[in-house]
């Protein structure tokens, strides 16, 4: 069986698909995989702790959150290559690290936008646009990522 190396393995994404994506999108989906497993841990560690599920049923969902460290750890490298921050190179058990701050910051650029100043009726606009193909111009963050000031980086 061939080793698994982060950065590399897709984790069942279809690289072209991802390499045809455009930022914007880019950041929904590792935002949206990352919340996800966010929401593993939490829940099941929220759970185990009342003993609502049992160590076997823990192990199990602690193995499933393990290999979604393959599809985040691909799209971080993807977009880490993308954007052009400093990123290590994938090799056999080492994590994908980027530069923080500059990660961070073309993060924060896209989730001010998306998750705190667009109002609900503009996401679900962008939505549904999406769905059906349309143009979405008007939805995007405007700027340069680079230029973004947030608390954590002013």
């Amino acid at each position: 069986m061939k080793e698994r190396i982060y950065g590399l393995d897709t984790g069942g994404y279809d690289p072209q698909k991802i390499a045809t994506m455009a930022d914007w999108e880019l950041f929904l989906e590792y935002y949206s995989i990352t919340l996800l497993a966010w929401r593993m841990v939490h829940d099941t560690c929220k759970d185990y702790s009342k003993g609502y599920i049992s160590e076997k049923g823990y192990n199990l969902i602690m193995e499933e959150i393990e290999r979604l460290q393959y599809p985040i750890e691909y799209l971080l490298y993807t977009i880490s290559k993308r954007i052009k921050i400093e990123v290590n190179e994938p090799e056999a058990g080492r994590h994908i690290v980027p530069n923080r701050e500059m990660f961070m910051k073309w993060y924060e650029f896209h989730d001010d936008h998306f998750m705190h100043k667009m109002s609900q009726s503009a996401w679900d606009n962008f939505e549904q646009k999406c769905k059906d193909g349309a143009d979405v111009s008007e939805f995007l963050p405007v700027g340069d990522w680079h230029e973004y000031k947030s608390s954590s980086f002013s």
